[in-house]
């Protein structure tokens, strides 16, 4: 809880010294905190927060998705969903390296999200339902971290099934945060 805390607090200075000095600050950052951190500690995750926060601002998933080779669009999707899955294979491979942890860390969740992006976004309702989300994140974040350890606790985890406790915790949080 700490961790996610941190990164809502860090992601409004980050934005700022983004918009003020530019795409060379998430250089600088991730070197410094991949210099920084060790595979013990969790700091080098803050690059991914940083890398995040340059890609959203920076609108480069729009790029990339514009940029391509080809003259036929489908097949620039093709082909930039295939390097997207090898690149995801191999950093996730690199993760078994304790020497690469860090580095693997960073670019996946950038390279997740490349995937998601290019695979999820060209199906209508789905994209409608993942704007929401994405707009509405921190509300559900909090709501179904209180209704998790402070206010349902009980009630959610008395139905001892895991898939029902599930289903009922994220039922109760969307419910809420609709209301909100």
């Amino acid at each position: 809880m700490f961790f996610a805390l941190l990164i809502i607090f860090i992601v409004p200075i980050v934005c700022r010294v983004y918009n003020s000095v530019g795409a060379s600050f998430a250089v600088a950052a991730c070197i410094i905190l991949l210099a920084y951190g060790n595979q013990e500690s969790s700091i080098h995750y803050l690059c991914s927060v940083v890398l995040g926060v340059c890609f959203a601002l920076g609108d480069y998933f729009t790029k990339i998705t514009k940029a391509g080779l080809f003259k036929s669009a489908a097949l620039n999707t093709a082909f930039r969903i295939l390097i997207e899955i090898v690149l995801f294979a191999v950093l996730f491979y690199t993760r078994t390296f304790m020497e690469l942890l860090a580095l693997s860390d960073m670019l996946l969740p950038i390279v997740v999200s490349l995937l998601a992006y290019d695979v999820l976004c060209n199906i209508p309702l789905l994209n409608r339902f993942l704007e929401y989300l994405g707009n509405n994140s921190l509300y559900i974040f909090l709501t179904h971290y209180l209704l998790q350890t402070k206010f349902a606790s009980d009630i959610v985890f008395a139905l001892k099934n895991i898939w029902l406790c599930t289903i009922v915790l994220l039922a109760l949080t969307v419910v809420l945060c609709l209301a909100l």
